[in-house]
């Protein structure tokens, strides 16, 4: 999947969560921190990857520390 299909994959589920009850939305919320869990080293080893590319572009230290991902900031 693209990152096009994920940003209108992501507007529609805006439509229906806006009308959804508390417990689908904390259901919903339990599956995404669950799928966050369950690739996060996947999720770091992109990150790693970006942030290489983010020193090669000289750009700050700060903004490095903001996009630097660690299994507790995940």
């Amino acid at each position: 999947m693209n990152i096009e299909t994920y940003g209108i994959k992501a507007k529609q589920a805006v439509k229906f969560l806006n009308v959804a009850e508390s417990n689908v939305k904390n259901e919903a919320l339990i599956k995404i921190a669950d799928a966050l869990n369950e690739n996060c080293d996947i999720i770091i080893d992109a990150n790693k990857k970006d942030i290489e590319n983010a020193v090669k572009n000289n750009t700050s230290q700060a903004m490095l520390d903001r996009l630097t991902l660690t299994k507790e900031r995940i």
